[in-house]
């Protein structure tokens, strides 16, 4: 059968190629079919599905075929009757039955082909030179044709049986089920393999930008950290990091901001940014570091407590320069500022004692800018004290109504262009810094004259929320945008547009106030609507007794 030059004519064969014991056939020109010829020579149990098949039915060649639209190639081959067909050889697809079957996608069985109504004339019986033949699809797991198990010999063959049948019904299946088996491991090992590549990645990236990862297990305190962040501690790379290790490198100022931040996660579940200062065990040199992190949840307990450390010694360095030389120049400027201001108001009196109406209204206006000029420069400086950590809170009893009151009257005194509106407010007496609570209101107040027109209305709020005192100042101004509102309190951040380009500002007001707010345990933040106007709140604990 085998020696029939019409047959070798009709197929193409192709060598196995070995690599690392694993036989694999290099079929040329499609990777797809190559793909699945190799996935066919992954499944040790296809050869003995074959011998099994041409010993059960007498058949002498069996083989596993992938069929496409344009292609018949053999994946697997027993051949004991020298048909000549080895695998990796590739039939003509339109001298197949198979071409057949993978349109109809059914059993094909001949027992005897010059006898068989259907195939006694048929093209493929006659090119082949078989009398006996059986034929079942192999589907994927998604329902894609495969290909078929199919088996021939010379002569006739009693294979059309429930028994056979079910047998190559059963191999096709199984068969099947292995090929999904190796889709499914090929994409779990590709998946870990990009995932490996990322990681490489992150971890590429996390060392050139002086990172690294740490993790805390919520229950039971145990750290785990990267190599290059054990180095940036002064701990051993090779041995576990106790907490009371931590602590100790960590300066002592940062301990209890620490342990309120490790108690928030762990009880409370929330994220953590802190920037601390360190100094290594071994070389005893100070950093500062940044650490960020995040509580992962399993269902509602707390399973992991990680995140990232940075080395920011060089960020801060540069940071606590500028704030020093702010603080320089700003207590440079105010000495001199002040004997002005003293020569200021010495030529205003005595302008007034002579009746010089126009030199007293010009000194005054001079006056107020001076005023102006010394405001922003204490402004600088509590910045500069803020950010090395010398302002200081000066905590007494005093009652917010009256400081409210205070402070509106005196902006009326030099605010002519708005209304300003105090709503009746319950006498509050709280416990805080008066002056440092004074300045937040004051800036609240310059803010909504400056950023709402001529002639609007200013309305100044104070009212009891449970335990807390909020202050509220709102503005019939231009409105805030929700891009930038997440930003507002930022240091030196101001809000870019054409309505605010005219307008004087460094952007360092509200940053002092909400870090006044926060000092005391307050809350500050802000509602608005663009083209319709802002309200801006701060909260401050109170106690019940405060309340008058």
């Amino acid at each position: 059968m085998g020696n029939s030059n019409d047959v070798v004519l009709l197929y193409k064969t192709y060598d196995i190629v070995t690599e690392d014991n694993n036989s694999s056939i290099k079929y040329p020109g499609d990777a797809g079919i190559n793909a699945d010829i190799n996935s066919i020579a992954r499944i040790s149990i296809v050869s003995t599905i074959l011998d099994v098949v041409c010993r059960t039915t007498g058949m002498g060649f069996a083989a596993v075929a992938r069929v496409t639209d344009t292609k018949w190639i053999a994946c697997s081959v027993k051949d004991d009757i020298n048909f000549g067909l080895k695998t990796g050889g590739e039939l003509l697809l339109e001298t197949t039955i198979c071409n057949e079957i993978r349109e109809d996608r059914q059993l094909v069985v001949i027992d005897h082909v010059d006898k068989d109504e259907r195939f006694c004339k048929h093209h493929t019986p006659a090119m082949y030179g078989f009398q006996s033949y059986i034929s079942v699809p192999i589907l994927r797991k998604d329902g894609s044709f495969f290909g078929t198990l199919c088996a021939i010999d010379p002569k006739p063959a009693l294979i059309n049986t429930v028994q056979i049948r079910g047998m190559f019904t059963l191999f096709a299946d199984l068969i099947s089920m292995h090929l999904s088996s190796q889709d499914e491991l090929l994409a779990s090992e590709a998946k870990i393999l990009e995932e490996q590549k990322i990681s490489d990645k992150l971890q590429e990236a996390l060392q050139t930008g002086n990172m690294g990862t740490w993790s805390i297990d919520p229950k039971t305190l145990h750290v785990s950290m990267s190599d290059n962040i054990k180095e940036l501690f002064g701990f051993s790379l090779t041995h576990d990091i106790s907490m009371e290790q931590i602590m100790e490198a960590i300066d002592p100022e940062y301990h209890k901001p620490l342990t309120d931040v490790l108690t928030n996660a762990v009880e409370k579940h929330k994220s953590s940014d802190i920037t601390y200062s360190i100094t290594n065990l071994v070389t005893k040199e100070r950093k500062w570091v940044r650490a960020t992190g995040k509580v992962f949840l399993h269902g509602n307990d707390p399973v992991e407590y990680s995140g990232l450390v940075m080395d920011v010694t060089a960020d801060k360095m540069e940071e606590m320069r500028k704030n020093d030389f702010i603080g320089m120049v700003s207590h440079e400027l105010k000495t001199p500022l002040t004997s002005l201001n003293g020569y200021i108001q010495l030529l205003q009196r005595v302008a007034i004692k002579g009746a010089d109406t126009f030199a007293a209204s010009a000194l005054g206006k001079a006056h107020a800018q001076i005023k102006k000029m010394s405001n922003m420069i204490n402004s600088f400086l509590n910045v500069s004290r803020l950010e090395a950590g010398k302002i200081l809170i000066q905590k007494h009893e005093f009652q917010l109504d009256e400081l409210l009151r205070e402070i509106i009257d005196e902006t009326d005194l030099t605010v002519s262009s708005h209304m300003i509106t105090f709503l009746p407010c319950c006498q509050v007496m709280i416990y805080a810094d008066h002056d440092k609570i004074g300045s937040v209101i004051s800036n609240l107040l310059s803010n909504a004259v400056k950023y709402s027109p001529k002639g609007k209305q200013i309305t100044v709020k104070c009212e009891i929320i449970e335990d807390s005192v909020v202050v509220s100042v709102k503005d019939e101004g231009m409105g805030i945008k929700p891009n930038d509102i997440n930003r507002l309190f930022d240091r030196f951040y101001r809000v870019e547009t054409k309505h605010t380009q005219n307008i004087s500002g460094f952007g360092i007001g509200l940053y002092l106030s909400a870090e006044i707010v926060e000092r005391h345990d307050g809350r500050i933040w802000v509602e608005s609507q663009s083209g319709v106007g802002s309200t801006f709140h701060f909260s401050l604990p109170l106690k019940a007794q405060e309340i008058v």
